[in-house]
């Protein structure tokens, strides 16, 4: 008791200390700073039929850097700001949009503007930056080499006129007016739309004992759908061009943002799912038994993995090839190629890394970066495939198996972060995906999203299938006892403390690497496994009461089915949304809640469309052609389990 008094008040010490550094934000300091993000007016640029010299009309999206000068006391409040990087924007990093139109008459209008100032002030220092920027914009070198002297003799002349600083340019990209042509070619599927809308919709009882007790499901599906958006739109809109970047930055210092920021914990539910799932498919249709050959065995591994690899295919072919195609002409705007030129390039390029499910090892150029999921739970489930037939053919294997399971996924992770130096749990940060990509996030690279970092939460999924399996036909005796319903209610405080426990070890000056930090990386990821797979088993034993009855409500069995699609969508629903905007924008915390809303409800429209023509009808095509499905089209049985 006396240690969770002590845990109460360090908790509340961090909160008033949260709240003091609030307190000292000194907002008029704040706003003499430059801001992140000027751009002319894109639309009246491009709409513009006067054309300067030879000059098409043309709009440029510009990152700079301002050069230092530690004799400007503007500078100096610059540089403090921008070495937070926990907290801050780097406030020396800015993004222009800027029309070369207004540009050559300011340049011509600059007669007593010294020429010696007009000239560059050196290369961009952020080469990282650059080239990969170099790399996404590939046919971007004419317009750099063509208007790169006169955009940053427009910028400085601009900026020093204002802020009495300098900088250094690099041209993004450019937008030239009446570039893209108009393409309306859509691809409809000609499957039967009223059985597939038949399926969707459907929320008639099971007549299977495991689907009826595994409806819940739906709802922890929609429920982690939604706060996987949750966390990517927040993401997301700190990319997006904003007037009063410091809501984010003083967002950081805010207790409650410790939940929002523990995207390994909120991911942990999905993979114990997956395991859980697994597991039960597995052992209810009986496919390995100790009297199976070797060569069965490999043939059943092979047939339930293409399985899966061509139900999950489709629909990701589908979201690539959009990607790489139509994305990029759904919106214009000065920011919009920022948001989408990357998806554009890498779903061209490096397609492959997403169909053969490797890019979870190669995110920093990769197409549709949530898809690393895919991956990882993918490469998760071909190595619990490999468990579950080696000990259903020998039984005697199980503990031995288990045990070295159990070793891997305590110490996997630790000792990447100790060797690695990685931070204990990955905490976003303003900078993260500022420029449309993770930087400074080793430990999102390395710790984050490979399968050997997240055995765990498959693990404890298969352990709690296996113990739901031996006692389902008990539950009757555990419910409705008051210890049992008590235990299973306080995994929410636990889960809770457990969080700010991570709050409290990420805000801590520990030097890497640090014994202490592996520890807590390996013991934290495995004790949210733990505690999901509690949950879990809790439920199907009909633990819960009124968060059990919400998880089966019908409304969310529909969109549990829609579940996939919107995972894959989301994302291009967040971009059309942020590339809207012309000019930076004023947030808060409602107009913020009210995207996200939006963003949910969009997200669900698109995953329905794409689940009645593309993911049922496959689906449909794959159970009939499969061998894997040979005994429910013997048995015509209604209910199959996806083991999604």
């Amino acid at each position: 008791m006396n240690y969770f008094n002590l845990l109460v008040i360090v908790n509340i010490f961090l909160t008033a200390k949260f709240f003091v550094v609030i307190g000292q934000f000194n907002l008029s300091v704040y706003r003499q700073m430059p801001p992140l993000y000027q751009f002319d007016d894109y639309d009246r640029c491009l709409e513009s039929a006067t054309v300067t010299s030879n000059i098409r009309t043309t709009y440029c999206v510009v990152y700079a850097e301002i050069v230092e000068n530690e004799t400007s006391s503007l500078w100096n409040q610059i540089a403090s700001f921008s070495a937070d990087r926990r907290h801050y924007f780097s406030h020396d990093r800015l993004f222009f949009g800027i029309c070369l139109e207004r540009c050559k008459r300011l340049l011509h209008a600059a007669v007593t503007f010294p020429q010696h100032e007009l000239v560059r002030n050196g290369a961009i220092r952020d080469t990282e930056l650059v080239n990969y920027y170099f790399n996404v914009h590939k046919r971007e070198t004419d317009n750099r080499i063509r208007y790169d002297k006169m955009v940053n003799s427009c910028l400085n002349y601009d900026f020093h006129h204002n802020f009495g600083l300098k900088l250094r340019t690099s041209i993004e990209y450019c937008e030239v007016a009446n570039m893209y042509l108009e393409h309306e070619h859509q691809l409809w599927v000609s499957y039967s739309i009223c059985r597939n809308f038949y399926h969707i919709c459907d929320t008639s009882k099971s007549r299977s004992q495991t689907a009826e007790d595994l409806r819940f499901f739906d709802g922890l599906r929609v429920i982690g759908v939604f706060l996987v958006l949750f966390v990517h739109s927040l993401i997301l809109f700190m990319a997006v061009q904003v007037d009063n970047p410091q809501f984010y930055e003083t967002f950081f210092y805010r207790p409650e943002t410790a939940i929002l920021e523990n995207g390994a914990a909120i991911i942990q539910i999905f993979f114990v799912m997956s395991g859980f799932l697994l597991y039960v498919n597995f052992n209810e249709r009986k496919f390995v038994t100790n009297n199976t050959s070797l060569m069965d065995c490999v043939v059943i591994y092979f047939k339930i993995f293409f399985h899966r690899y061509l139900r999950l295919l489709p629909s990701l072919m589908m979201l690539i090839l959009f990607n790489s195609t139509v994305l990029v002409r759904l919106q214009n705007g000065p920011f919009w190629r920022h948001y989408v030129e990357a998806e554009r390039v890498f779903c061209r390029e490096l397609w492959w890394q997403n169909l053969l499910f490797v890019n979870n090892y190669l995110l920093k150029e990769s197409c549709s970066h949530q898809t690393w999921y895919l991956a990882a739970d993918m490469q998760l489930f071909e190595l619990f495939l490999i468990v579950l037939i080696t000990i259903n053919k020998f039984p005697k294997l199980r503990l031995f198996v288990y045990s070295i399971l159990i070793v891997l996924m305590f110490s996997v992770t630790g000792f990447i972060t100790y060797f690695l130096k990685l931070k204990p749990i990955y905490h976003t940060n303003p900078e993260n995906y500022r420029y449309m990509f993770f930087r400074d996030a080793e430990t999102f690279y390395q710790a984050y999203t490979p399968f050997y970092t997240n055995i765990g939460g498959y693990f404890f999924g298969v352990i709690s299938a296996e113990l739901y399996l031996k006692l389902r036909n008990h539950s009757k005796q555990y419910r409705g006892l008051l210890k049992y319903e008590l235990s299973w209610w306080l995994i929410f405080p636990v889960g809770f403390g457990l969080i700010f426990v991570a709050a409290f070890v990420m805000s801590l000056k520990i030097e890497e690497p640090s014994i202490w930090t592996a520890l807590f990386a390996s013991f934290y990821r495995n004790v949210w496994a733990l505690l999901c797979s509690t949950a879990i088993l809790g439920m199907c034993l009909k633990f819960g009461w009124i968060v059990y009855e919400f998880c089966r409500l019908p409304v969310l069995r529909i969109l549990s089915k829609l579940s996939y699609q919107a995972f894959l969508w989301h994302l291009v629903v967040l971009r059309v949304i942020g590339g809207y905007y012309r000019q930076p924008i004023y947030i808060n915390r409602f107009y913020l809640i009210c995207q996200i809303v939006v963003a949910f409800v969009l997200t669900q429209a698109v995953a329905f469309v794409f689940a009645l023509f593309l993911e049922y009808p496959v689906a449909a095509i794959i159970k009939h052609i499969l061998p894997y499905y040979k005994d429910e089209r013997n048995q015509n049985k209604r209910d199959v389990y996806n083991l999604n």
